[in-house]
């Protein structure tokens, strides 16, 4: 027999242990940046009244009002573009940013938008200066007031809003073979200039109804002339509702 008396168990070097622990702590930051990101996103500081500009994206696209002075983009690592003199932000590749439901940004409540895509595009609670295109499908605005010069495209889906159109805007609302349903204040005065093929018309506005010949152009003041503020129509055998809200 062999005696094991002075023989001492080997110990694990201290510098190993905590190398290991480092390891640890370093995946364990990793995936809490992940997280953080999935949950909330990359908030990025803007100036008044930002823009954000999206282009040739296949996905639907939902806008929601939110913190003044920030954008929040959705993704881990979004591409994205800015111009901080400008305060505008330009985004190349929806695949960065989408998710189950498709692109969710958060912007301040006066934000220019411009978004192309070949899906849905939703706005809630936001004013500024709008151009939406979609290929035929969607485009959802609720409180939303359109200003400047903007200009909303589904080629033929359905377009509805419920809002307001600001002093000195230049409006214009484009369908090809769908619906417009439009809410506005029921105090609202603007000139209306509706062209192309008209579809069935149902207004509560005064003024506003389908001409004898339905391949016309015809112009009239709502609420009162001279408002200020021109909300134009192009048609191809769409049907419009105009309603009065609050």
């Amino acid at each position: 027999m062999y005696s094991q008396v002075g023989q001492r168990s080997r110990r694990r070097p201290v510098a190993g242990c905590i190398g290991g622990l480092v390891v640890v702590i370093l995946l364990l930051s990793g995936l809490g940046f992940i997280i953080v990101r999935l949950h909330g996103g990359v908030a990025l500081s803007v100036g008044p009244h930002p823009s954000v500009i999206i282009h040739n994206c296949d996905v639907p696209i939902v806008v929601h009002a939110g913190e003044p002075g920030q954008v929040v983009l959705p993704g881990i690592f979004p591409q994205y573009g800015q111009d901080t003199s400008t305060s505008t932000i330009e985004l190349g590749d929806c695949g960065s940013i989408s998710g189950i439901n498709g692109v969710m940004l958060t912007v301040p409540a006066e934000t220019n938008l411009q978004f192309d895509t070949n899906d849905s595009i939703t706005v809630l609670g936001v004013s500024g200066t709008m151009n939406l295109s979609t290929n035929g499908s969607r485009i959802t605005l609720i409180n939303v007031s359109l200003a400047g010069q903007s200009k909303i495209d589904d080629n033929g889906g359905t377009i509805t809003m419920s809002g307001a159109l600001t002093q000195g805007s230049n409006s214009s609302l484009s369908d090809n073979g769908g619906q417009i349903d439009l809410t506005l204040p029921s105090n609202a005065a603007f000139h209306l200039n509706a062209n192309g093929i008209q579809g069935p018309i149902v207004s509560d506005f005064a003024g506003v109804q389908a001409s004898i010949d339905t391949i016309n152009t015809f112009q009239v003041d709502v609420g009162q002339a001279n408002s200020g503020i021109v909300l134009a129509l192009d048609m191809n055998d769409t049907a419009l509702v105009l309603r009065k809200g609050a």
